[in-house]
């Protein structure tokens, strides 16, 4: 009898809260990633399964497109240039009325940044690297388009 060494596999996404379901037809999301081909590839898939996207490459400039874009879901990368997206979002839920789901898309996931993050605010966690048709029923789930089974 040999005894396993393998390593449960690690949890993929996981949503904490849900936000109003979008007002227009199109869900609009902001992605922020530091990494322009991450975010461009990203911002394109969301766009031909029908969302409506704008990017940033740091905390301060998707700070500004949450406030002119009026996003119903932001996609934040954790570690960014100018500062954690921790921080990011704790900033959009200090400064926002609106119910805005937010994502961190990151390759921090051990239990005690998952819960860290959803401290700070955010509503769930996607593990990159980031298979779009789970990210797609994530933003979908999140956003309340579809039940949470």
């Amino acid at each position: 009898m040999s005894l396993s060494t393998r390593r449960p596999s690690p949890i993929r996404c996981e949503v904490w809260g849900i936000a109003s379901p979008p007002q227009q037809d199109r869900t609009r999301v902001v992605v922020v990633d530091d990494h322009p081909d991450t975010a461009h590839v990203m911002a394109l898939a969301l766009q031909i399964e029908g969302f409506e996207v704008t990017t940033a490459l740091d905390g301060t400039t998707g700070m500004l497109r949450v406030a002119q874009d009026e996003p119903d879901v932001v996609l934040l990368d954790i570690t960014l240039p100018d500062m954690s997206g921790v921080d990011v979002a704790r900033h959009i839920r200090e400064v926002t009325s609106r119910n805005i789901a937010i994502i961190a898309v990151t390759s921090l996931g051990f239990e005690r940044d998952r819960e860290k993050y959803r401290l700070a605010g955010f509503d769930a966690f996607c593990m990159k690297p980031v298979e779009m048709p789970e990210l797609v029923r994530l933003i979908n789930r999140v956003t309340g388009k579809t039940p949470a089974h």
